[in-house]
């Protein structure tokens, strides 16, 4: 009976982990080809695993074979086609990796791989042989893809028409690719949305590394674009509201292009475009919004063609042999923010409306803002920056929080984009991800100061419907309190810029700071959150830099807490004197035992003479990092900030491992 329990329990450990982790097909061209559930049994072509999981519900893996592992030859000569008809989760996936694990396209004008599912995982291939109408993975009409650690192509005996291709596909994430060396593009998108691509390495394509087509809403991010000498690294015709940011693009014949046909509001932020034999950027489109990019050492730094209303702030141009290029031009581009910035420069902190850097700019700053006070002439009179910064956009950091997705703001300005509706008669609100270590206050200075603003609505609209709020939350229960500061926009439009009411508060030490926007009309309104596009950034007179510096430790010795170490502390003790029991659930008898030994006694009034008379600004000289002790925690903290003066080392030594404990 006991052995037969024991089966009853194997049997059912075995039905719960295929339950819940999925059946395994396997494939290897030295299989027999029978039923693939082992690798003796394994199928001989992925094509028949893929055909035996289009039976099965639920997820399915299907494990192709490597070279060198005793599992085939690890090369499979075939063109893959996933249908929309599969229902299960389907992971197709190498034993061994794209370097021991190929498939080679059978025929080469059709795509080696074509996906036309949903929820299809391919990962760890190298595809190749497709001809130049044909890509090495295709998802076409697929959603919520992931095509992963592949390298389709890599050098030209083993291409492709193009990398990986996309058309009417969204949702889809691909991630940490290779490719190179093809005919045409790396990455090529088409019609299709919402797309994440990341961390892919395209180098030395026929055509661009990436480029999007009629594709919206898309994030291109964190991918190698190197050595495309007939095309820009990336490129966005007819897309809007795709976000492009901290990319690497190096030794392209174009860094960025932004063409003509409705690339708009499009946000780039904090990539690099260096070293192209062409153009850094080149901008042939509207209403696009350029953040903290670096634009270095290109033939020509920035092409600009028919292109009005772009937001460029905070960029860095830098040893460029031709800065600027400008063909028939139209009014209208922003060559700084259009809203003033609160940031901190210099140790200390200022608002301003702020422009970009420029190698060559001589200009001078009488006040000491890290803003020029003469304009850089970009085209004559024309095209002018009124604020540039005079040094490097890293020495300015800046208080600017952008709305995010999740009910979040941060002050990063890539996260992916995406539209939040607001119900009619509804409001939403984002908090801070951090809340304040000590308290802010964020004072006005004139009648005229306020927190500044930018939202962009998805079309236009009344903005005298629409009520910005600033204060605070509790982050446990995101209870909103108001800081009195608030805006009615104005106008009907769909970016609108904003300053609030002259108003000062002061946000608590543990809250997180709020934004709520309010939608007093009698429609549904969706505004764009990520890529930088609605955000704020405090007054003027925000007396330091987010999160606030934390308060000082309370001193040991002062027992009544009320910021002084004298007799009355001395009184305190006396009153529990020889306590003991003393924990932390009752606060060490009330604070009274000081070196929390569990009773209060003579120990106790030793530590009680070390801080006597000691008031709120007190502290051992020495004490680096406030917690009341004087050790190697404090020469770590002077070391990191060292300055030369040679009084610290003495008054460190003077009271070396003097403190509380």
């Amino acid at each position: 009976m006991k052995t037969r329990g024991i089966f009853f329990l194997i049997l059912s450990l075995f039905l719960l982990s295929n339950s819940l982790f999925g059946k395994i097909l396997y494939v290897a061209d030295n299989g027999n080809n029978t039923d693939g559930l082992t690798w003796e049994t394994a199928f001989r072509t992925i094509q028949t695993a893929v055909n035996a999981a289009s039976a099965e519900m639920g997820a399915v893996t299907i494990l192709v074979g490597s070279a060198g592992t005793g599992h085939g030859t690890g090369v499979y000569n075939e063109n893959l086609i996933i249908s929309p008809a599969l229902s299960a989760i389907l992971t197709i996936e190498s034993e061994s990796g794209p370097l021991q694990t190929t498939i080679q396209a059978n025929s080469g004008a059709a795509h080696a791989v074509s996906i036309m599912g949903s929820y299809v995982t391919l990962r760890g291939f190298s595809i190749c042989k497709t001809n130049s109408t044909a890509a090495a993975v295709a998802l076409v009409n697929a959603s919520n893809c992931t095509i992963e650690n592949n390298r389709c192509g890599w050098d030209s005996q083993n291409r492709n028409g193009r990398g990986i291709y996309l058309n009417n596909a969204s949702n889809n994430i691909i991630q940490n690719n290779t490719c190179s060396s093809n005919i045409g593009a790396g990455i090529s998108i088409s019609a299709s949305s919402g797309n994440l691509l990341l961390g892919n390495t395209l180098q030395a394509n026929g055509g661009a590394a990436i480029e999007l087509i009629n594709s919206n809403q898309n994030t291109i991010q964190q991918n190698h674009c190197t050595a495309h000498q007939n095309s820009a690294a990336i490129s966005l015709s007819a897309s809007l509201y795709n976000v492009v940011t901290q990319n690497f693009c190096s030794g392209n014949y174009t860094g960025l292009a932004l063409l003509s046909g409705g690339a708009l509001y499009n946000s780039i932020t904090e990539n690099l475009f260096e070293n192209s034999t062409n153009y850094g950027i080149q901008l042939q489109s509207n209403s696009n919004q350029l953040l903290r990019n670096t634009v270095r050492q290109n033939y020509y730094g920035f092409y600009c063609f028919e292109s009005q209303h772009n937001l460029l702030s905070n960029n860095l141009f830098q040893a460029n042999t031709t800065s600027f290029v400008y063909y028939r031009v139209s009014e209208g581009d922003y060559w700084n923010s259009p809203i003033p910035f609160t940031y901190r420069y210099a140790d200390a902190i200022f608002s301003s409306k702020m422009g970009n850097y420029y190698s060559s700019y001589s200009g001078t700053d009488l006040n000491n803002n890290g803003i020029g006070e003469t304009p850089y002439s970009l085209y004559g009179t024309f095209s002018q920056d009124y604020f540039p910064l005079t040094e490097l956009p890293t020495n300015y950091l800046l208080q600017t929080w952008y709305l995010k997705g999740g009910a979040a703001m941060s002050m990063e300005p890539n996260s992916p984009g995406q539209w939040q509706t607001i119900p009619a008669g509804s409001s939403l609100l984002w908090l801070s991800e951090t809340s304040a270590l000590g308290p802010i206050n964020f004072n006005v200075l004139s009648a005229q100061d306020g927190w500044s603003g930018q939202i962009l609505f998805s079309t236009a609209v009344n903005g005298s419907a629409f009520a910005i709020e600033i204060g605070y939350a509790d982050p446990a229960d995101g209870l909103f309190i108001s800081g009195g500061t608030s805006a009615v926009l104005s106008g009907t439009k769909n970016l609108f810029q904003f300053k609030t009411s002259p108003q000062s508060f002061t946000l608590p030490a543990g809250k997180a700071l709020a934004v709520r926007i309010t939608n007093n009309s009698v429609s549904p309104r969706s505004i764009f959150t990520g890529g930088g596009w609605t955000c704020i950034t405090p007054p003027a007179g925000t007396s330091e830099v987010w999160p606030g510096t934390p308060p000082p430790p309370p001193n040991p010795g002062d027992l009544n807490q009320d910021g002084w170490v004298n007799i009355q502390d001395f009184a305190y003790l006396s009153t529990r004197w020889e306590m003991e029991g003393c924990t932390d659930l009752n606060n060490y008898c009330d604070f009274a035992d000081i070196n929390k030994s569990g009773k209060v006694d003579l120990a106790d009034i030793q530590l009680l003479a070390v801080f006597w008379l000691m008031g709120p600004d007190d502290l051992l000289a020495g004490d680096w990092n406030e917690d009341f002790k004087v050790n190697m925690d404090d020469i770590a903290l002077l070391s990191s900030q060292w300055t030369g003066d040679l009084n610290q080392l003495i008054e460190l030594c003077e009271n070396w491992l003097k403190g509380a404990f």
